[in-house]
């Protein structure tokens, strides 16, 4: 799950999706062991196989 963080406000960490077709989401701070910062994503487009 790929999400891009907004920002944190009482205990909740307000994420947007990168999939336009989600709607944004809160995760409480204690539900989120872990955040990654992913510099890019390639679209399949531009993938060469």
């Amino acid at each position: 799950m790929v999400k891009t963080f907004l920002f944190e406000r009482d205990g909740l960490f307000h994420l947007m999706s990168v999939n336009e077709d989600h709607p944004p989401v809160r995760v409480p701070r204690e539900n989120i062991e872990k955040i990654h910062y992913v510099a890019g994503i390639a679209k399949s487009a531009l993938r060469m196989y």
